[in-house]
């Protein structure tokens, strides 16, 4: 697709890639980064304890958001 189309779609495929990089930064950042995202207190404080249950959400999270952007970019013909 090389029409206007093209260029939206690659915007929304980066637009994607920046949220799941955002939401990858909440297993570095931590819990003020689950708070601040609006993942809610429980979620933050489950990974302050180190439970695996927000990094298992945070993963899938993550993996939609990428596979979106790739399929943006495929749209576009960019891949």
């Amino acid at each position: 697709m090389a029409g206007p189309g093209a260029k939206l779609l690659i915007v929304g495929a980066a637009l994607s890639g920046g949220a799941a990089l955002a939401h990858l930064a909440c297993l570095v950042v931590g819990a003020p980064l689950f708070r601040l995202l609006g993942a809610g207190e429980q979620m933050a404080r489950l990974h302050d304890a180190g439970h695996w249950y927000p990094t298992a959400v945070i993963l899938a999270i993550a993996a939609v958001l990428v596979i979106w952007a790739a399929y943006a970019l495929s749209g576009a013909g960019a891949i």
